[in-house]
């Protein structure tokens, strides 16, 4: 490239092109600095879920489509559709929509709203307890009952929609920040006014003790306006349900049987599908349950209230919304596809408690299926708590775990293929059960004794007297010497177990019942010849077989005679603990054997005695107010149990969110209980209240203007303090190093006789210089990478020519990787070349050897020291030959030959031994006219500052 081409294209002396390229790096620069702060902030201030999907564009139903009144099309949450917006009445299986369609069997994936949970939960809208056939109507404000303990949680709701139904955890006992939303007596936070989208507010819930073992021991004294409230059913409902469920539910010992074992006849018997049409009679509960071969979360619903209060249960149909998805640490969103409905059921002295028959798995995978379908951004896969013990995700088995699934974590007395029993109570078909480590002595007479459960203390049992396959009638049973009465004409009897570690059961007179038994006689009192499949057909099988089988002897109506069993107790207690373990709370411990309460126990802590238990087995106990590992006991000779409480210590942190802490800038608090955040705790700085935790645990507090600033979070009878050290003499130490670089820059300023006029003159001289540098950097690298890639493809060329050999190339390459490596050496000059006096030997040293590279190599450090440019290494070989030719006068042509045949062999293909004779020809020149002018006195221009000032290409 000649001179004129180099000045054409990157500008001759004006640096006006050099300046709008510069402008344009440094716009992009800046650009890409922005985005990398930016996003994080926004998505921290709410305005997005995360950054990567904050910046996706979303498809239609992946977002809130409505407008800021939060006022949609026809089917949009904001205009009526899903559980935001629910009324006092709504059917089951029909139109509720505004578009004519159930919100519980929408599968759109538009945002309803966001929350900030410390835990994932279902989200509360409406409940009803008046059954009407075809639907749910609301006869008044809702039972708030909470007679046990619960655990505190703490969550803040932002609607997407507008709504007139806000979202709560069961049971709401507070709102905060809250405008327009106010708690019913019934515990239902609704709107003063409609609430539009945008509106948030912060709900402080306790949930219910869910643990099985407590809902277990729970019994049936409901008090009467519950019980007569939440057990109505209309007359035809209750004739065509009630003996259906009482097949279902056969032996189910407690309430909390009772609806394990109705929830997993549902789950078991029926599918789910959203393509379902509606029940075509009067009586939806009774359709699904006899008729239907599938249905959705309205139609499970319905169908277990409607069963369990066949059973004088009380129970009650609610609506709202499922977790969600999980878009960040405790944050959630909450869709129009996640409305749902599931059912509350009352246990006496502990209160609403929520079950959801709805097959869970399913239900997830329908909802994964819609939200992938949708091209929503990320992955959906929650998993979610319905029932007590219950836990399933879309990836999990038919129904999940737990006690709607089969699994083992509902022990109790069951029968049937409806219900698994546990290891430890083996149920056989014919009722009847000897459990290991109870079986009995061998017998005294020809009686066989049984009992239908694990004798544990206080637990009613039904003991079974036979003769071979033949009931016994008549004879008196006593435990441990205490006769419990005369059996029946069934062959049973039932009496309350002693706290005692073996019971003996002793059984005298009665007679066998002869024909009677054969005609089903043993099957007990009332009960039917023949069940539904679906509550276990066997059982009548099982009749026929016992009466063909009989003895002809027995069925004579033979006296057997005495008999006098022993079976083994079972003394180990459960010890249920339920509400916030923390120091210095209570919460409500509840003792169990077997499901069997445990009443007027002693409970000790740490050795302690604190409270006795009631007649349901529970008590109020107080916790150490210190933290560290509290034992709980319980006893009640010669039951006893034993549970470790871990009481976790207050911590506080502090993160400021400068560098370094500086009095008046925010520093975020933390405070956490062990491994878990305190939300709403007291935050003091300095003894002064600045705020209280949020739901994630966390306060921005602004440090004070002093040398230290003590921080106190307080929480469950403790406090924990911590230090900020240095918030003042921080600030005092940045503005001293400020003023004392000030003051270095005016001493230096003045030793070179500073004018403040001339400021501005060098700012500006400063940022062109600041410029040029940029723009020569670009394109010098720039050229230096076309240079190479040219000098690549002349080498390949000439490998598949034949002129260079592959071992010439690897050379070539080794030769140019060995004087990269010397370019980046700190001191080295451009392009490998020598920089100025002193430095020409330094290309000897590393060089690979070619005498002619050499040659020319050094011919250019001879020039350079001939040349008067302060930094050769900072100049373009064409700026130094323009310095040469304008200030210093040397001769143009003997300059422009050096440059070129430099360049060429720099950094393109030319050999080298093609370029000495030139080079050194040029060279001679150069030095032979600074030769004659140092004779005549030297160049008047030669030392000027010139080099600054070069242009030229490169």
């Amino acid at each position: 490239m000649s001179d004129a081409d180099e000045r054409f294209e990157f500008g001759e002396g004006g640096p006006t092109r050099e300046y709008g390229v510069a402008a344009l790096a440094v716009a992009c620069v800046v650009a890409a600095i922005l985005a990398t702060a930016l996003i994080p902030a926004a998505a921290s201030v709410g305005l997005g879920d995360a950054p990567a999907e904050s910046l996706i564009p979303l498809p239609a139903g992946a977002e809130n489509r409505s407008g800021e009144d939060g006022a949609g099309p026809p089917g949009a949450g904001g205009s009526g559709f899903g559980a935001l917006n629910v009324g006092n009445s709504t059917s089951v299986g029909g139109p509720i929509g505004e578009n004519g369609a159930s919100p519980f069997r929408s599968q759109d994936t538009e945002v309803h709203f966001r929350v900030r949970s410390q835990e994932s939960n279902y989200w509360r809208t409406g409940a009803y307890d008046t059954y009407t056939g075809s639907g749910w109507s609301r006869s008044g404000p809702s039972d708030a009952t909470a007679p046990a303990r619960g655990e505190e949680t703490r969550y803040r709701v932002e609607l997407v929609q507008a709504a007139s139904a806000a979202p709560t955890v069961w049971r709401p006992t507070n709102l905060e920040q809250a405008s327009g939303v106010s708690l019913t007596e019934g515990g239902l936070a609704r709107a003063d006014d409609r609430l539009s989208s945008g509106a948030s507010y912060v709900g402080v819930s306790r949930t219910p003790p869910r643990d099985p073992a407590v809902l277990r021991a729970s019994g049936r004294d409901y008090p009467d306006e519950i019980e007569g409230r939440y057990t109505r059913l209309p007359p035809s409902a209750a004739v065509s349900l009630r003996p259906f469920t009482n097949n279902v539910t056969e032996g189910a010992e407690s309430p909390y049987e009772t609806a394990t074992r109705i929830e997993r006849w549902l789950e078991t018997n029926k599918e789910y599908s959203l393509n379902v049409s509606r029940p075509s009679g009067d009586n939806v509960a009774r359709e699904f349950v006899t008729r239907m071969d599938a249905g959705y979360c309205e139609h499970f619903a319905t169908a277990m209230v409607t069963m369990l209060r066949s059973q004088e249960i009380p129970a009650r149909y609610v609506v709202g919304y499922s977790t969600g998805r999980q878009v960040g640490a405790n944050t959630f969103q909450v869709r129009a596809m996640n409305a749902h409905a599931w059912v509350e059921v009352y246990f006496a002295d502990v209160g609403w408690v929520r079950f959801d028959p709805t097959p869970g798995a399913e239900r997830l995978r329908a909802e994964q299926s819609a939200y992938e379908d949708s091209d929503a951004p990320g992955q959906y896969a929650p998993q979610e708590e319905g029932s007590p013990g219950e836990t399933f995700s879309a990836d999990s088995g038919e129904n999940g775990t737990g006690p709607g699934t089969g699994t083992a974590t509902d022990p109790g007395t069951q029968e049937g293929p409806v219900a698994t029993p546990p290891p430890s109570t083996p149920v056989t078909p014919s009722g009847p059960v000897e459990t290991p480590g109870s079986e009995p002595d061998e017998p005294t007479s020809g009686y066989d004794v049984s009992l239908n459960r694990t004798a544990a203390p206080g637990a009613v049992v039904e003991v079974t007297v036979e003769a071979g396959a033949q009931p016994v009638a008549g004879a008196t049973v006593a435990f441990d010497g205490e006769p419990i009465g005369q059996t029946g004409r069934d062959g049973t009897v039932t009496g309350r177990v002693p706290f005692v570690e073996n019971l003996t059961v002793t059984v005298s007179g009665g007679t066998t019942t002869g024909s009677d038994v054969a005609a089903g006689g043993s099957l007990g009192r009332d009960a039917p010849q023949s069940l539904p499949s679906a509550s276990g057909g066997w059982l009548a099988d099982r009749r026929r077989a016992d009466a063909s089988n009989r003895p002809s002897d027995l069925a004579s109506g033979r006296q057997a005679g005495n008999t006098s069993r022993s079976f083994e107790v079972a003394t180990n207690a459960t010890l249920s603990v339920s509400g916030d373990v923390r120091t210095g709370a209570t919460v409500l411990v509840t003792a169990t054997v077997d499901g069997v309460a445990v009443p007027n126990a002693t409970v000790t802590v740490d050795g302690e005695p604190v409270a006795r238990t009631n007649g349901d087995g529970r008590a109020d106990v107080a916790l150490p107010e210190s933290p560290g590992n509290a034992t709980l006991r319980v006893v009640r000779d010669p039951v006893a149990g034993e549970r470790t409480l871990e009481l976790a210590g207050l911590t506080v942190g502090t993160d400021p969110l400068w560098p370094l802490p500086f009095a008046g800038t925010p520093v975020e608090v933390t405070a956490r209980l062990g491994n878990e955040s305190v939300a709403g705790a007291p935050v003091r700085v300095d003894g002064e209240l600045v705020g209280t935790t949020g739901v994630d645990g966390t306060l921005a507090a602004s440090l004070p203007f002093a040398s230290s600033a003590s921080v106190a979070v307080a929480a469950s009878g403790q406090t924990a303090r911590t230090t900020v050290a240095n918030p003042l003499g921080n600030v005092v130490g940045v503005a001293l190093a400020a003023v004392a670089l000030v003051a270095v820059a005016a001493v230096g300023l003045a030793r070179r006789s500073f004018d403040p006029r001339a400021v501005p003159r060098r700012v500006a001289a400063g940022v062109r210089r600041l410029a040029r540098w940029t723009v020569r950097g670009f394109v010098g690298g720039a050229v230096a990478a076309a240079a190479r890639l040219r000098a690549t493809l002349a080498h390949l060329r000439g490998l598949i020519a034949g002129r260079r050999s592959p071992a010439e190339l690897l050379a070539a390459l080794g030769a140019w990787l060995d004087d990269l490596s010397r370019r980046l050496r700190p001191g080295a000059s451009p392009g490998g070349v020598a920089g100025r006096s002193g430095d020409s030997t330094a290309g000897r040293d590393g060089d690979d050897g070619d005498a002619a590279h050499l040659t020319i190599r050094e011919a250019w450090g001879r020039f350079l020291d001939s040349v008067s440019v302060r930094r050769p290494g900072t100049k373009t070989p064409g700026q130094l030959a323009d310095h040469a030719v304008t200030a210093d006068g040397l001769p143009a042509e003997a300059v422009a030959t050096l440059r070129d045949e430099f360049r060429a062999v720099e950094y393109g293909p030319r050999s080298p031994d093609e370029s000495v004779p030139a080079v050194e020809a040029a060279i001679e020149r150069i030095e032979s006219a600074l030769d004659a002018a140092e004779d005549t006195g030297g160049d008047a221009t030669r030392g000027d500052e010139a080099g600054d000032e070069g242009t030229g290409g490169n």
